[in-house]
């Protein structure tokens, strides 16, 4: 699958999570949209619903994510 094509993918999933209420799904999803295309909005969203849930884990994943690019 091409990246475009898993974006796109991506962004429909995250707007049917939406629309259904599962903001954990929804979390995930923008997670994993931003590590694919770098979308800071899509990251800052996710913290929110991570932060929102206390989920650790995931917060800890995002902060993995995105220090890197930050120190480069």
């Amino acid at each position: 699958m091409r990246p475009e094509d898993a974006a796109e993918r991506l962004s429909a999933a995250a707007a049917r999570f939406r629309e259904l209420a599962i903001p954990f799904w929804l979390g995930v999803t923008l997670l994993e949209h931003g590590e694919l295309t770098g979308d800071d909005s899509s990251f800052a969203e996710a913290r929110e619903i991570f932060e929102q849930l206390d989920a650790r884990p995931w917060l800890d994943r995002l902060a993995a994510t995105i220090e890197p690019s930050v120190l480069a």
